[in-house]
């Protein structure tokens, strides 16, 4: 099981330029992919980075930024320019020797021939700064990912315990049940010879409708079916968090919403007030669960 909530990083060094890659993830039904990545960076970096996430995640929003540590776009280092001014002196003198012309150079010139020159940023735009930046955010989403996978084994561990606390109260409830039932066959006869104490014809008319809406009462309070279903799926949520399978999170929804279900069903029909605690704690521990199952990839 993994969680939606997660959180990584990685650092990239790269020809004396120092990247951070950051991978985030929160909660969402379907997989949603955004990524911040400097301006001068080749545009294929963004497709290259969604494909990159899809191999890993299936399921929250992701989102992956790249941020440079130390701006130097629009900087040269010094010893590189100072190589590039040797270079350009050394021209001068060369195309000097051969056809006559002054030698004097200008700022103008310096600057023209430093334009003329591979800009520093153009190094982004490498196959090998590519592959190097991929691979570092890589790193990242793996950290992000081991974040939820630990935070998974704390909500696996949570649903355990609340799967364990609804088997118990729907223990005693079913165990409640033939002592309900006998109560309220109990409690319809007596009802029923109130009727009868008056013996008049209408009553005598009315004992085959009397009898009928008895029984159907009495079938309507039944709740053994209900019980059953229940731990049907109680017993199917707890085979989901042993599934290798991912992702669980909309099964783990649809089987705590049928939990739901069955447990206002429940609720409805059995209105005995000593067992009020044990389905309150079904009520909210359902609740609990579909709560985190939100967060569940």
């Amino acid at each position: 099981m993994k969680s939606m909530t997660g959180f990584g990083k990685a650092n990239l060094k790269y020809k004396n330029r120092d990247f951070r890659i950051i991978a985030k993830s929160q909660n969402n039904k379907y997989l949603k992919i955004n990524s911040s990545i400097p301006n001068l960076f080749p545009e294929k970096l963004t497709y290259n980075l969604e494909k990159l996430v899809k191999n890993f995640v299936k399921r929250g929003s992701i989102y992956i930024k790249i941020k440079k540590l130390h701006s130097q776009d629009n900087l040269i280092e010094k010893e590189t320019i100072k190589s590039n001014i040797d270079k350009l002196i050394e021209f001068s003198d060369e195309l000097s020797n051969r056809v006559e012309i002054s030698k004097k150079i200008r700022l103008f010139d310096i600057i023209y021939f430093q334009n003329s020159i591979e800009s520093p940023t153009t190094i982004f735009e490498t196959d090998k700064f590519c592959d190097s930046l991929i691979a570092s955010t890589q790193d990242a989403i793996k950290r992000m990912i081991e974040a939820r996978e630990k935070e998974g084994k704390n909500l696996e561990e949570f649903f355990i315990s609340s799967i364990n606390k609804m088997e118990v109260a729907l223990s005693t409830i079913e165990l409640s049940i033939p002592e309900f039932m006998s109560d309220l066959k109990k409690h319809v006869e007596e009802k029923l010879n109130e009727i009868y104490k008056y013996n008049t014809e209408t009553n005598k008319f009315n004992e085959e409708k009397i009898l009928s809406e008895i029984n159907y009462y009495i079938d309507k309070s039944e709740i053994t079916e209900e019980i059953v279903r229940l731990k049907s799926h109680l017993d199917k949520l707890r085979s989901l968090l042993t599934k290798d399978e991912q992702p669980i999170g909309h099964s783990l929804l649809f089987t705590i919403q049928e939990m739901q279900r069955e447990i206002n069903t429940i609720s409805a029909k059995y209105n005995k007030k000593e067992l009020f605690s044990e389905i309150l704690t079904i009520k909210n521990e359902i609740n609990k669960c579909k709560e985190q199952a939100y967060n569940v990839e």
